[in-house]
């Protein structure tokens, strides 16, 4: 099942950080993917409770509670976290090192998987799901 469905919060965060994305490459202001790369890393090693925008969609909106959603796998959204801060982060180290249309090519890349992401079309879920069933196979 793909958790970005079910997880409201989550398609929330997706969406917060695929506008941001959009603003950076707009802009091209990189202390902006800086922070969008220390977001996601602190997401990754804490998990969905302490990610920023997931944070503030809940106070804003509880219907997750009323709802009774089901808890969301931690591997899952670890797995999920490690991909969008890997992707921020080669973006960051191609903007460093001079390739910016490629940092920019990388982030606008983000935008549109984050945003189809926010929109229920997560595939970093589908990657995950993939990646447990070829394990499970082996």
């Amino acid at each position: 099942m793909n958790s970005c469905l079910v997880r409201p919060r989550l398609r929330a965060y997706w969406g917060a950080i695929g506008l941001l994305l959009l603003l950076i490459v707009f802009t091209k202001f990189i202390p902006l993917l800086f922070l969008i790369f220390l977001v996601n890393a602190v997401a990754m090693l804490m998990t969905e409770q302490f990610a920023l925008f997931t944070g503030v969609y809940r106070r804003i909106d509880q219907k997750d509670q009323e709802e009774n959603v089901p808890p969301a796998d931690t591997s899952e959204l670890r797995f999920l976290y490690t991909l969008a801060t890997v992707f921020t982060g080669v973006a960051l180290v191609l903007q460093y090192l001079g390739y910016s249309t490629l940092a920019m090519g990388i982030v606008l890349m983000c935008v549109v998987i984050f945003l189809l992401a926010a929109a229920g079309f997560c595939l970093g879920t589908i990657m995950y799901i993939g990646l447990k069933k070829l394990l499970r196979k082996t």
